[in-house]
């Protein structure tokens, strides 16, 4: 009797942890400050509640309950998002969201240095130069090394050049933008996995 118990219940585990998978867990970039991404995916990511895979009624939704953000459709259907100035006024741009003309989701979501103020702390250093430089202590534990890197922008009558970084197992990318003189600044990107 025994054995026939044990046997049941050996059979029964299995089944069991199939039928309750672990969730995945949300990181909300205004809210959260995890110590590392590199265990972690772009699905898992929100700002401001706007995720990877949201169609455009979605994001519109979740952009109307924030008062202080302003959204601007462009010709091509993508969505900037501005902070809220003085008298209710387009402010910064802080936000891009991308859509391919054949995709109904969303793909990237691409983050500027002015939304710094509005993420916490270890999110927000991804848009400093400590998240591109090699002996950061920071870089290697929050994103670890780049997975590849190429120049993604290169006009040299105006000195504009912008050098991607991509961290593919975690969907981010990490731009370097270089404008005319030594003006440099960093923006990343969330991307979805079928997005690349």
């Amino acid at each position: 009797m025994k054995i026939t118990i044990g046997l049941f219940l050996l059979f029964m585990l299995p089944v069991t942890a199939h039928q309750q998978p672990r969730k995945q867990q949300s990181i909300e970039f205004t809210r959260d400050n995890p110590s590392a991404l590199i265990s972690t995916n772009s699905s898992q990511y929100a700002i401001f509640g706007l995720k990877l895979g949201m169609s455009p009624a979605q994001v519109g939704s979740v952009l109307s309950q924030h008062k202080m953000l302003v959204a601007e459709r462009d010709r091509s259907s993508r969505i900037y998002v501005y902070d809220r100035g003085p008298r209710g006024t387009k402010g910064k741009v802080i936000l891009y969201l991308i859509w391919e003309p054949d995709r109904a989701k969303l793909g990237r979501i691409t983050v500027f240095a002015d939304c710094s103020r509005y993420l916490k702390s270890n999110v927000a250093r991804l848009l400093t130069s400590e998240a591109l430089s090699d002996s950061s202590a920071f870089k290697q534990t929050f994103i670890g090394n780049a997975d590849r890197s190429d120049i993604t922008l290169d006009i040299a009558s105006i000195d504009l050049k912008n050098t991607t970084y991509y961290y593919d197992k975690i969907g981010i990318e990490v731009t370097l933008v270089h404008l005319s003189g030594h003006e440099e600044h960093v923006v990343f990107a969330l991307v979805a996995k079928d997005h690349e």
